[in-house]
């Protein structure tokens, strides 16, 4: 090889080695720098109580609809006749026993005056006969024996009229009270307070086919609300009665609604005598099984209305709910001895040794001992050192 080949390979061997050289130690100075970041910056402590396995979803999922606690259909009744007026319209607030509306009924006033008059005209007979009863059994106390019979035979007859008469007063009193009570029901009252929510006009004109179909006045209760859902049988075992939920918008919006299962179906979705059956089109709903309704009551409704589509997510058993549970990536293990970074009382991370337990199906660990609700937890990165600085979520606190 010639000098001249050697010199430039040799050249070429150092400016390698001096561009490694710079890159490395740019490198070293950039990594350096942004390690410096980190560990300048102050770790960040979440309260305890936000991992509780007691806000933890079960992983089924339902479809729903808000519906009022309480609500009532009323149907028109032809036997009653037309509607002579109606006392609401749509969005009129009404109390228990406030008028919807009235029939025209039939005029019964001849009818009761009628009435009134034999009732008196008994009255008047059963007094008299009641006195000739109370005369002729003085009589007999003191008549001779041919008197006797003749009076007796008297008395029998007095008593026959006078049961006669009590009996035509019955019926008199039933005749009255029949009519009375005809009137009365000619007076569609509500039974709670609520809401009307429709009035339709079209049944009270008369009409006929799809447009005389369903209720005359729905009326809605301004209480609470319920959500109403369907569950297949064969995910029957995953809710039930008192198990908690949280209902979310079904249009993505913001907000969510805790509530809890008050009713599960013992029939299947629409079997109940007069019981609506509604499609959850969202569901997978297998054809070879019965699906059955299951109601949620909320303990607040600010925000929704009735008719809302929603998600409801069952959350985890309430045997749950008194276990603190974090993450297992945030239980680190020295030696075999598990700890967690814990914000202290002046707000500086230190370890705080604790005992583990189960780990669940969303990677949960529960922890038996070392820590409270009360207590704020640190995620172990880089950053966190013994007697850093942290900044706790002061929301939580």
């Amino acid at each position: 090889m010639s000098k001249k080949k050697k010199w430039l390979i040799g050249g070429a061997i150092c400016a390698g080695v001096l561009v490694l050289a710079g890159i490395g130690a740019g490198g070293f100075y950039f990594f350096t720098h942004m390690n410096q970041i980190a560990v300048s910056s102050e770790p960040y402590a979440e309260s305890v109580a936000v991992y509780m396995g007691g806000e933890s979803e079960s992983g089924q999922t339902f479809s729903g609809k808000v519906e009022p606690e309480k609500q009532q259909k009323v149907y028109i009744d032809s036997e009653k006749g037309n509607i002579k007026k109606t006392y609401v319209k749509e969005g009129d607030q009404v109390k228990k026993g406030d008028k919807l509306f009235e029939y025209e009924g039939e005029d019964h006033s001849d009818e009761v005056e009628q009435a009134n008059l034999q009732i008196e005209m008994t009255n008047l007979q059963i007094g008299r006969l009641q006195k000739t009863i109370t005369e002729t059994e003085k009589q007999l106390k003191s008549a001779g024996k041919e008197e006797k019979s003749q009076l007796q035979d008297e008395l029998d007859q007095a008593n026959f009229e006078l049961k006669t008469s009590q009996l035509e007063l019955k019926q008199h009193q039933k005749e009255l009270a029949a009519l009375t009570k005809n009137k009365g029901s000619n007076i569609i009252t509500s039974k709670h307070n609520g809401i009307v929510q429709s009035v339709n006009q079209d049944i009270a004109d008369g009409a006929t086919g799809d447009q005389a179909a369903g209720p005359y006045i729905q009326i809605v209760s301004t209480g609470k609300y319920l959500v109403k859902s369907q569950i297949n049988e064969l995910l029957m075992d995953t809710i039930k009665k008192g198990s908690k939920v949280r209902v979310t918008l079904k249009t993505g919006g913001e907000g969510e609604w805790k509530g809890k299962v008050t009713s599960i179906g013992k029939l299947p979705a629409g079997a109940g005598e007069g019981e609506e059956s509604e499609s959850f089109a969202e569901e997978e709903m297998n054809p070879q099984s019965s699906n059955y309704p299951f109601s949620i009551l909320l303990d607040s409704h600010k925000g929704l209305e009735v008719g809302y589509h929603v998600n409801i997510e069952v959350m985890s058993d309430e045997a749950d709910a008194d276990k603190i549970k974090l993450p297992s990536d945030m239980v680190i293990q020295d030696d075999g001895e598990p700890y967690v970074w814990k914000a202290d009382e002046k707000q500086k991370a230190v370890k705080q040794p604790v005992e583990i337990g189960e780990t669940d199906e969303n990677d949960m660990v529960e922890i038996k001992s070392g820590l409270t609700p009360e207590d704020y937890v640190i995620y172990p990165d880089p950053a966190v050192k013994e007697g850093k600085q942290v900044t706790v979520n002061a929301d939580t606190e």
